[in-house]
């Protein structure tokens, strides 16, 4: 599907659009399977003009709902099961994935939880500067943010200085404190050995 522009500029109702394509996406690939390769042929090509679409308007307007949705559609790409076969086609877009999540958090600073996806994939590709770059953005604006907290301390915990350690154990402990668990759920074991560490 491909969205014409918009001169009134209804950012709301595109990105409500832009989610339920995403969703007819899961719900089709789910009552596709018999068809599966066919199938992927045509949905790769909608869903490219559709997630083009979302990108020139992102960049032209300061819808915090559009600049969610593409956020949304990024991290459904990178961690849904359903739409991982899409995602050689996305990797190579998380400067993309970045610049929404920094944009978000300034539409709207306290949804950070929005950014979580990202720093996952960051963490876990090993890119822990950009872990903590962003992170420290959360915490600038909040010192006491549970994303800024956990994610920063995450990313320096395998720092070879021993203060740098003692840093992210307290910050990983502060996250756990402040709520990081209203988000993401964290390992009972992970979880002992953060909260009785000295």
């Amino acid at each position: 599907m491909h969205f014409p522009p918009d001169p009134r500029g209804i950012d709301y109702a595109f990105a409500i659009t832009a989610r339920s394509e995403i969703n007819r996406a899961v719900n089709k690939f789910v009552t596709s399977m018999d068809s599966l390769e066919s199938w992927k042929d045509g949905e790769r090509k909608a869903f490219g003009w559709a997630f083009n679409d979302l990108e020139n308007r992102i960049e032209k307007t300061d819808s915090p709902f559009l600049t969610l949705s593409g956020v949304s559609v990024m991290t459904q790409i990178m961690y849904g099961s359903y739409l991982s076969w899409l995602k050689p086609d996305y990797e190579n877009r998380t400067a993309l994935w970045r610049e929404w999540i920094e944009k978000m958090l300034s539409q709207a600073p306290e949804r950070t939880d929005t950014a979580i996806g990202y720093l996952a994939w960051m963490l876990a590709n090993n890119q822990k500067q950009e872990t903590i770059s962003i992170s420290n953005r959360i915490l600038k604006h909040n010192p006491d943010d549970p994303v800024g907290l956990y994610y920063s301390g995450a990313a320096m915990i395998g720092d070879q200085d021993p203060k740098t350690r003692q840093l992210a154990l307290r910050r990983m402990r502060a996250g756990l404190e402040k709520g990081i668990e209203r988000y993401i759920p964290i390992d009972e074991n992970l979880k002992k050995m953060i909260l009785s560490a000295p």
